[in-house]
């Protein structure tokens, strides 16, 4: 076979993989969504009380009860995964019944997502005859928003001229956990928290790499702040990147390539990502009928003391890559054990890959090679003492969102203590955006092809596993 036929063929290989994993896991979620499994313990009950006073036209507030259509649902509808069961009919159901309190949490969220979820819902209830069942019409838009998040990783690798088994990975690894599975099939923000890191991922590579498009950078911004504030996270790595660049080469220090960032385009992506939180915590704070205690006096800040202990716990590192697939995609046959166990034995093992190769790239342990979207010139000898390595832009890229990656749940904790006066660890998921950003610069700098193909064998078992699991 012509060398040129055989690389071509290879090149190919990662993409049509992809797909196969992708329609795999699409048709899987489709189906977990339709068996209407109960309510998810990951706050799903908060955010479909959300959805359905969008849909009456009403933004929930700090003081607002949950609904009588949420507690039907959650007494004679589907049901709920944690709590204590109860029976439809059963006069002791009330609002008091819910674990969760009878004041909805879910005011702190904007309400972007659910006016979305709620015209997707008002598109398809009629079409798919899901005209009495609100859920699962919401829930099939998580299912939108874990395929976009496939599709968006996928273009990353494009803009970052990744091919073969590296192409793979980067489609897959960072929606191979099973946290990124859940809440693309149950109604949740996050279910499109990859695809918001995916998109800026997207226009943040396309800006480092190719010199221009900061603006489609910050309307990726605009978007990820919308959804939520933890989506925002790759937006703050490439800002922090662009900053730090930005001082250095007014101090003299040379960087190849075309990427020349300057500081009020740093200025530009922190605003758009603060500007939110402030505006959206005066509207919380004008239209709320209670205070925070209320809410929240279960994580009381016990002193400052433990709040000193409660910062340094947050530096261990938080990895989405953990925890087994769903039991929502866990059949009743050996088989389907049997590929759910297989699933839940590696996702262990993609975290650790990632943030340790990570880790040691950045220390200049780990070869590295010389981008093609950077520099078409022949690749350098491998760099062993890290001499120029800095002078790479998706190296500093790399650092930069490794940083947020491991300062930002002490720092949001210690928020959380200053803002709502709470003590509450913070949750892996909260960091979910950051995965594309971070899978996509590892494997275009790391040098060789191991990484690719351990990362793409891992995440396809892990997807395919997953998605067999539920057929």
């Amino acid at each position: 076979m012509p060398q040129d036929v055989l690389r071509r063929s290879r090149a190919a290989a990662g993409p049509v993989a992809a797909l196969v994993v992708a329609l795999l896991l699409t048709v899987a979620a489709v189906v977990v969504v339709l068996a209407r499994a109960p309510l998810s313990i990951v706050d799903e009950h908060v955010h479909y009380d959300y959805a359905l006073r969008v849909h009456e036209g009403t933004v929930p507030y700090r003081g607002m009860t949950y609904s009588e259509d949420l507690l039907q649902e959650w007494a004679c509808g589907v049901g709920h995964d944690g709590g204590q069961p109860w029976s439809c009919g059963d006069p002791n159901v009330s609002l008091d019944t819910l674990p969760s309190g009878r004041y909805t949490s879910g005011y702190i969220h904007y309400p972007s997502y659910f006016v979305a979820a709620d015209l997707f819902r008002r598109a398809v209830a009629g079409p798919l005859g899901l005209t009495g069942d609100p859920l699962t019409a919401l829930r099939l838009f998580s299912v939108v928003g874990l395929v976009a998040g496939l599709g968006l990783c996928a273009w990353g690798a494009w803009v970052l001229r990744l091919r073969g088994a590296a192409f793979l990975a980067a489609t897959l690894v960072p929606s191979a956990s099973g946290i990124a599975v859940l809440l693309g099939v149950t109604v949740n923000p996050g279910a499109f928290a990859v695809a918001a890191g995916g998109l800026a991922a997207v226009a943040g590579y396309w800006w480092v790499t190719r010199g221009r498009g900061f603006w489609a950078l910050a309307a990726a911004a605009v978007v990820c702040a919308m959804l939520t504030t933890t989506a925002t996270l790759p937006v703050v790595g490439f800002g922090l990147a662009a900053f730090v660049v930005a001082v250095l080469r007014s101090r003299g220090w040379t960087l190849p390539g075309p990427w020349v960032p300057r500081v009020w385009q740093v200025v530009v992506l922190a605003a758009i990502t603060v500007a939110p939180v402030l505006v959206w915590g005066r509207v919380n704070a004008a239209r709320a009928t209670v205070d925070n205690a209320a809410l929240y006096a279960e994580y009381e800040i016990r002193g400052g003391d433990t709040l000193v202990g409660a910062f340094l716990s947050e530096l261990a590192p938080h990895s989405f890559w953990e925890g087994a697939p769903p039991d929502r995609f866990v059949g009743d046959s050996w088989w389907t054990s049997a590929t759910t166990g297989l699933a839940a034995g590696l996702t262990g093992w993609t975290g650790p890959v990632v943030v340790v190769t990570t880790l040691l790239a950045v220390l200049g342990v780990v070869h590295l090679r010389r981008p093609a979207p950077v520099t078409d010139a022949p690749e350098p000898p491998a760099d062993d003492a890290g001499v120029s390595r800095w002078r790479d832009p998706l190296v500093v890229v790399l650092a930069a969102h490794l940083v947020v990656f491991v300062l930002m749940p002490p720092l949001l904790r210690l928020s959380n203590a200053a803002v709502f006066d709470i003590d509450s660890p913070i949750v892996s998921r909260y960091e979910l955006s950051l995965a594309p950003a971070l899978v996509l610069g590892l494997l275009a700098v790391v040098r060789g092809p191991v990484l690719a193909r351990l990362l793409a064998g891992l995440s396809t078992v892990v997807l395919g596993a997953i998605a067999l699991g539920a057929l």
